[in-house]
């Protein structure tokens, strides 16, 4: 060090910068691996591994399942791009009502999740505004974006598991899409 003092501060100061480098690129590829590329939510691989993970097991845990109405017919008449809109809108809806500190991930297509902590009744009304808010949308190539929600909260079913709540949700958003198209007149099964 005392006859190359130049040669140690270069190699001290490239040690440090691959060190940040590998940081950034770390957290960058996990986000990458984590979220959805077209709406930026969480993806299902993030989503499944927050719920099977201890710390996310408490009293007032509350998962809502959210599933768009009407997307296959809105992307048979308009396109796939008033399709995309109405999937990217979700989670703009989501936050509204539920807050940015909430974790929302993508599923799959248009299925949603959203994990909160709530008591039952408040993830319930947080919902049904979700489901006002989205009606109420005005955006470039649709109108009115309807949501079936299903929501479940381990204050209410208290011997599932964080996974047997979204299961339940997943199925109280099916009642409730089945609910939407009855009120419709409209036979999904028909095309």
């Amino acid at each position: 060090m005392k006859r190359f003092p130049v040669l140690f501060i270069a190699d001290s100061a490239t040690a440090q910068f691959l060190a940040m480098s590998m940081e950034y690129y770390y957290k960058i590829t996990r986000l990458q691996v984590y979220t959805d590329d077209m709406t930026g939510v969480y993806n299902r691989k993030y989503f499944i591994e927050r719920i099977e993970s201890p710390e996310v097991l408490r009293d007032d845990l509350c998962i809502s399942v959210i599933d768009v109405n009407g997307l296959k017919e809105t992307n048979d008449t308009l396109d796939h791009v008033a399709g995309d809109e109405l999937i990217c809108a979700v989670p703009l809806f989501a936050r509204k009502a539920f807050g940015n500190s909430v974790l929302i991930a993508r599923l799959g297509g248009d299925e949603f999740a959203v994990v909160t902590y709530d008591s039952a009744e408040e993830a319930m009304k947080k919902a049904e505004a979700m489901k006002a808010f989205a009606a109420q949308h005005k955006g470039k190539l649709v109108q009115g974006v309807f949501l079936s929600v299903g929501t479940a909260c381990l204050s209410v079913y208290k011997d599932l598991s964080p996974e047997g709540l979204f299961q339940t949700a997943d199925k109280f958003m099916y009642e409730d899409k089945s609910a939407y198209y009855r009120q419709k007149g409209h036979d999904r099964r028909r095309r």
